[in-house]
């Protein structure tokens, strides 16, 4: 079996949902597609205190470029 370049990324399977409605919204599926949605430097963080450091800077930075939008 070949190993992807993918592999390393920390990313994570979105499991497939039966109902397109409700299904979609589980958690098991939003979650994972927000932790894709991550940097990788977040995702690759070697503890916890350092990924809720970077999170917060990037949830942060992330504002701050929406509210420049405004202006």
């Amino acid at each position: 079996m070949r190993n992807l370049r993918s592999a390393n990324q920390g990313f994570l399977a979105v499991p497939r949902s039966q109902l397109k409605t409700k299904g979609n919204r589980a958690f098991t599926v939003v979650a994972t597609q927000l932790w894709k949605s991550l940097p990788q430097s977040l995702r690759e963080a070697n503890s916890v205190h350092i990924f809720k450091k970077l999170l917060k800077t990037h949830l942060f930075s992330r504002f701050v470029f929406c509210l420049l939008c405004f202006l």
